[in-house]
């Protein structure tokens, strides 16, 4: 009884280039056009047109497959013809399930066929067999090194990612392509624009931003499905932030690059930028911000199919199998504490010096030693200032102040001679804050650390 089903599956292979031929043919060919028309009026058609007659054998089957089981519920347990009729059934439900992944499988090859007439740049086919379109979309990538928005569309197949620039109105062109096995994904951090999330692959790390948290989630959860699919899904959560790759790791994997604004000094040697003697660079193994005496020489980079990569001379000497040398630091002062070091908490404050002074965003950190460190830059390895915090007092800011009028969540630390203003992003934060400094204040650790997700994981050392 089966190979009599055959011819559906033969007809399901052609039935969509059979439909688009009628159309072409009824758009192009008016003698055509009009014999179908002639055909369609005669009472036996009953008003239906020619693709309603061709769509009844595709509809055939799951009417048998209703019949049959409307039958079977009918008939006796012992009756005769049961097993036939149960034999008969599950052979139309292979015929259908055939049917349908043929469907399915021929609507994903003529999308990547047409997908592929729109793209441009890409050395190899996106044709290729068992690939199949996820999901695509419109998407802004936050560029790694300036923070820079660039609107991209997104191609997800279930083995690679593509992201694109689209131009004239119907063109991509390839501007990066992330294997998703062995990808990632990692929240953004509270600092970073709402609703991000990086992408990490072995090639690369973007950082993605949706417009609303819907979107991203529904980005996110597809994302991970489409990692768990492949064969070498990593066990990792989709709530971990972005770190460094450890020391083992340096150059098998892409790095996540510090933006040039999180950071205004190198580093490795902690000497500041400036635009004349002492530019920025990224190192392309590590992704650290570092200056011109520091970086330069090249290795190959597996993650980049051994391309030459510039470097940062602690990572040129890993390649190279050199240790680093102890005595080869510089001695540190009290202001050379790294702003991403493990503390009792850290995160980014707007801050006020007195009642006359301009509002300025810095980043601050809290450690045990129950010293406030400020910072220019979430990233800097060394403190613009500390201050001991044995002797202060830190209470919140009336809505109504003068000082913090039109700033909501603010608190002040003071003693004496010395007052100074913060302001947090909710109240979430802004009780966090209180409740840490409270306790340094009065010699007292805190029970819980808070770390912000950029600084909960420690950056490596170069």
């Amino acid at each position: 009884m089966h190979r009599f089903f055959r011819i559906y599956t033969d007809f399901a292979k052609k039935f969509e280039s059979s439909m688009q031929t009628i159309d072409q043919l009824s758009t192009k060919n008016s003698a055509f056009s009009q014999a179908v028309k002639e055909i369609q009026r005669n009472p036996l058609c009953r008003s239906l047109t020619l693709q309603n007659h061709l769509l009844e054998p595709i509809q055939r089957l799951p009417r048998y497959e209703l019949l049959l089981k409307s039958y079977i519920d009918r008939l006796e347990a012992d009756a005769e013809d049961r097993k036939d009729a149960e034999t008969a059934l599950e052979t139309v439900r292979k015929v259908t399930k055939n049917i349908n992944e043929i469907k399915t499988s021929i609507d994903q090859f003529q999308k990547l066929i047409e997908l592929q007439q729109r793209i441009i740049g890409m050395q190899t086919t996106i044709v290729v067999a068992d690939r199949c379109i996820i999901k695509e979309g419109r998407i802004t990538k936050i560029a790694a090194r300036s923070g820079e928005k660039q609107t991209r569309y997104l191609i997800l197949f279930n083995d690679l990612l593509l992201m694109c620039h689209e131009y004239l109105g119907q063109y991509l062109r390839v501007k990066a392509q992330l294997e998703v096995k062995g990808m990632t994904i990692l929240e953004a951090g509270e600092t970073e624009p709402p609703f991000t999330f990086y992408a990490r692959s072995k090639q690369k790390c973007v950082e993605l931003q949706c417009e609303s948290e819907q979107e991203m989630i529904s980005w996110q959860v597809t994302l991970w499905k489409a990692i768990k699919n492949t064969k070498a899904a990593k066990k990792q959560s989709s709530t971990e932030t972005p770190s460094q790759p450890s020391a083992t790791d340096i150059g098998e994997i892409a790095p996540t690059w510090v933006k040039d604004y999180e950071v205004t000094m190198c580093q490795i040697c902690s000497e500041r930028f400036n635009k004349l003697r002492r530019r920025r660079h990224h190192c392309r193994a590590c992704g650290k911000v570092v200056c011109g005496d520091c970086w330069g020489k090249k290795v190959e980079l597996p993650f980049d199919n051994n391309r030459l990569g510039q470097v940062c001379n602690p990572c040129f000497d890993r390649f190279n199998g050199k240790s680093e040398d102890p005595n080869q630091k510089k001695g540190g002062g009290p202001l050379d504490v790294p702003a991403w070091k493990q503390g009792l908490a850290s995160g980014q404050l707007t801050m006020c010096e007195g009642i006359t002074q301009k509002w300025i965003p810095k980043w601050f950190a809290v450690h045990e030693d129950f010293v406030l460190y400020e910072y220019a830059a979430r990233h800097d390895n060394r403190a613009l200032r500390s201050i001991p915090l044995i002797g202060y007092k830190v209470e919140q800011v009336p809505p109504n102040s003068t000082v913090a009028a039109d700033r909501p969540h603010c608190f002040k630390l003071y003693h004496r001679t010395q007052t100074f203003y913060f302001q947090c992003k909710g109240d979430t934060d802004l009780n966090r804050w209180l409740l840490i400094l409270q306790k340094c204040c009065n010699m007292e650790l805190p029970e819980t650390t808070y770390q912000t997700p950029e600084t909960s994981q420690s950056t490596p050392s170069s």
